[in-house]
C-alpha cells in the first residue's frame, strides 16, 4: 500500500511538473513573440469581429481597418499604421477575445495602437433562450481558469472547437467576453473603439419557419399574408395593419414577420419613426433565422459598456440612418442582409477613424470618395466587383433556404446576379445564379424539401463566390434546372 501511495505521489509530482513546464513554455512563447522579438516601429491597429469586420464580400484591403488606415493617410501619431485583422467568418466574440488576448499578452505598452471591435451578428444568431444550467456553471469556471493559465485557456479554446467541451453562446457570453476584449486592449496599452453591428432591417424580412405547425395552419397563414400584401400593393395600409395585428394573435410563431410587414405599412404611410421601431422590433423578436442581426439589447449593452469604461464608441446605426432614405436601414448600404456594401464599409471606416483621431488628437481624417471614384480608390477592378456580387447573390440565395416566403431574399439575389451580368455579360457563374433563383421561384420545393436542399449542398451551390461545378456534373445540373422550369435560353447561357 505504501509503495502504491509513493508511486501515486511521484505521478502527481510528475504531472504537476509537466503542467508547470507547459504553462511556462506557453508564457515564454508569448513573451518572445509579443514583446522580445524585433518589431518595426508602427501604430498597431487590431480588429475584432466576424465576416463584416473581415470585409465580406470584398476581402483584400476593403475591411474597416484597411479603409480607416487609408483615410488616415497610412499614419497615426507619426508612425505607419500596421493593420492586424483578427476577424474571421462566423466567429462570435469569444474566439475573437481569445485571439486578442494571445496576440497582446506581454505587449510593450509604450507602443501605440488601437483595437477596432465591430461585433454582434454572429452572437445574435445563437438562441435567445436563457443559458443552460451546464453553461451557467461551466462558463464562469472556464473564464476563471483562462484568467490564471495560458495553457488552460488554450486547452479550453481547442477543446470547444473539437466539441470536447460545451459550446456556450448567447447574450450572457457575449457580454462577458466583450468586457474581456475591452479590458485586454487597455491592459496592453491599446485604445479600444467599439461599435455594435448594423444590418439591412427594412428590405430583408425576418425568418419565417412553420415546420411545427399543421398544414392547415400554414395554408391559413399563407392566405392571410397574401391578402395583406395585396392590400399593401393597393395602398390600403391601415387595412393591412389591422389584418397583420389580428394574425399575430393567431400565429405567435410569425410575430416577427408580421411586425416587419406592419413596418412596411408604416413606411408606406410616411410614418418612418414607427416603421424604424417595427423593423428593429422584428429583429429583436425573431426566434429563428438563417443569419444573425445584432439586437437592440446588444446596442444598449455596448453603449453602456463604452460609457462605463471610458471607451470611444462609434454609433454605426446613427451613421447609417443619416445616409439612408427616411433613416430606414435598407438595401442601399448593404451587400446582403448584414454585410455592408462598399459605401457602407466606407461610412463605418470614417466613423472608426474619426473616433480614433478624436481620442488621440490626430488630424481629422477625410471622407472616402463616392462611387464610382470609391471603387478606384479601393482598387476594385471589374473582376473583384463581379466576384463580390456573386458572393452576395449566393449568400442571399442561401438564406432563402427553408424560409416560408423567400420572395424578397430571392429578389435581392436576382438583383445581385443581374448586376454581375451587367458588369460581365459573358460570366457563366452570374447566369448560373440567375438560373438557380429562377428554379427556386418556379419550384418552391427546391428550397423547402430536405432531399432537394441536400442535393444543392453536395454540389456546393450555396455560400461562396465562384461556383465550382465539375464539367462532368454540369449537364446533370442543367437537366435538373430544366425540370424545375428554368427556360432553356437561360440554361444555354450557363452551358456555353
Amino acid at each position: 500500500m505504501t509503495r502504491i501511495l509513493r508511486r501515486l505521489g511521484w505521478c502527481a509530482v510528475g504531472f504537476l511538473a509537466l503542467a508547470l513546464a507547459v504553462e511556462a513554455g506557453c508564457r515564454l512563447f508569448l513573451l518572445y513573440r509579443n514583446r522580445l522579438a524585433p518589431k518595426p516601429g508602427a501604430f498597431e491597429l487590431y480588429a475584432l469581429g466576424g465576416s463584416a469586420m473581415a470585409g465580406t464580400p470584398y476581402e483584400r484591403g476593403v475591411s474597416i481597418p484597411d479603409i480607416a488606415a487609408k483615410l488616415l493617410n497610412g499614419t497615426a501619431g507619426g508612425l505607419p499604421i500596421r493593420v492586424i485583422n483578427l476577424a474571421a467568418h462566423g466567429e462570435t466574440i469569444y474566439p475573437q477575445s481569445f485571439k486578442l488576448e494571445r496576440a497582446v499578452r506581454y505587449r510593450d505598452r509604450s507602443r501605440p495602437g488601437a483595437v477596432f471591435i465591430y461585433a454582434g451578428h454572429n452572437d445574435a444568431a445563437f438562441s435567445r433562450a436563457p443559458a443552460s444550467r451546464l453553461c451557467r456553471v461551466f462558463v464562469p469556471l472556464k473564464e476563471a481558469a483562462e484568467a490564471r493559465s495560458v495553457a488552460l485557456s488554450l486547452l479550453a479554446f481547442h477543446g470547444e472547437r473539437l466539441r470536447l467541451l460545451p459550446v456556450c453562446r448567447g447574450e450572457e457570453v457575449f457580454e462577458r467576453y466583450m468586457r474581456r476584449a475591452v479590458a485586454a486592449s487597455k491592459d496592453a496599452g491599446l485604445t479600444p473603439v467599439l461599435s455594435a453591428e448594423v444590418s439591412n432591417m427594412a428590405d430583408i424580412e425576418p425568418g419565417l419557419w412553420l415546420g411545427g405547425d399543421t398544414a392547415v395552419a400554414r395554408r391559413r397563414l399563407a392566405s392571410l399574408l397574401d391578402e395583406g400584401e395585396r392590400l399593401e400593393r393597393e395602398g390600403r395600409w391601415s387595412a393591412a395593419v389591422g389584418l397583420y395585428d389580428a394574425a399575430a394573435d393567431e400565429f405567435p410563431t410569425a410575430l416577427a414577420y408580421l411586425g416587419y410587414r406592419i413596418g412596411k405599412c408604416r413606411a408606406g404611410q410616411g410614418d418612418y419613426p414607427a416603421a424604424r421601431r417595427r423593423f428593429q422590433g422584428a429583429v429583436d423578436a425573431v426566434e429563428s433565422d438563417s443569419f444573425g442581426r445584432a439586437r437592440s439589447s446588444q446596442h444598449a449593452f455596448l453603449r453602456d459598456l463604452a460609457e462605463a469604461s471610458g471607451t470611444p464608441r462609434v454609433d454605426a446605426a446613427a451613421i447609417f440612418e443619416r445616409h439612408s432614405p427616411h433613416g430606414l436601414l435598407g438595401d442601399g448600404l448593404f451587400a446582403d442582409g448584414h454585410h455592408p456594401n462598399l459605401r457602407g464599409y466606407a461610412l463605418l471606416a470614417e466613423g472608426f477613424s474619426r473616433a480614433l483621431a478624436a481620442e488621440h488628437g490626430f488630424p481629422e481624417p477625410g471622407a472616402a470618395p463616392r462611387a464610382p471614384e470609391l471603387e478606384r480608390w479601393l482598387s476594385m477592378d471589374a473582376e473583384r466587383r463581379v466576384e463580390a456580387l456573386l458572393s452576395s447573390g449566393r449568400w442571399l440565395f442561401t438564406v432563402s433556404v427553408r424560409h416560408e416566403r423567400p420572395r424578397t431574399r430571392l429578389g435581392l439575389a436576382e438583383k445581385r446576379f443581374r448586376e454581375a451580368v451587367a458588369l460581365s455579360p459573358g460570366d457563366r457563374d452570374a447566369w448560373l445564379g440567375l438560373a438557380l433563383v429562377t428554379a427556386a421561384r418556379r419550384s418552391p420545393a427546391m428550397l423547402q424539401e430536405e432531399g432537394e436542399i441536400s442535393w444543392l449542398e453536395r454540389r456546393g451551390l450555396f455560400y461562396g463566390a465562384r461556383y465550382r461545378v465539375p464539367p462532368d456534373e454540369l449537364p446533370v445540373l442543367l437537366s435538373r434546372l430544366l425540370e424545375r422550369g428554368v427556360p432553356r435560353e437561360l440554361l444555354d447561357r450557363v452551358g456555353r
